[in-house]
């Protein structure tokens, strides 16, 4: 049975990101970012929060990614910690009382990945 062409690019769009977030490199390639961890923020957190925490912990800040509404507010970032140390770093950021949870930084998840704790 053939597909007519409307139905195809109607689902041309689907293919794409169901083939982007399955594919996978080499088998050797971890599935996340070494180097980084995502970190979800409580709501109200703001940015000079997040650059404190950081600073505290002696971290950099590799992106932060803000909120819709309020946009002042941070919804989650990116740490960059020593590579090899992620899961180690992990436990530690959450001690904070502003952080909802962290996680490795997976690569081609929309949510949080299986393994977070995600504590919302």
């Amino acid at each position: 049975m053939c597909m007519s062409k409307a139905t195809f690019r109607r689902m041309l769009p689907l293919l794409a990101v169901s083939w982007f977030l399955t594919c996978e490199g080499s088998d050797d390639a971890p599935d996340y970012v070494p180097g980084e961890v995502f970190v979800r923020f409580v709501a109200g957190t703001t940015q000079s929060q997040v650059e404190a925490l950081a600073s505290d912990l002696g971290l950099e800040v590799n992106d932060i990614i803000f909120d819709i509404d309020p946009p002042s507010d941070v919804f989650a970032a990116v740490f960059i910690v020593p590579e090899g140390e992620e899961l180690d770093w992990i436990p530690v950021v959450e001690e904070s009382p502003i952080v909802s949870y962290a996680c490795l930084s997976y690569i081609g998840h929309g949510g949080p990945p299986p393994g977070c704790s995600a504590g919302m």
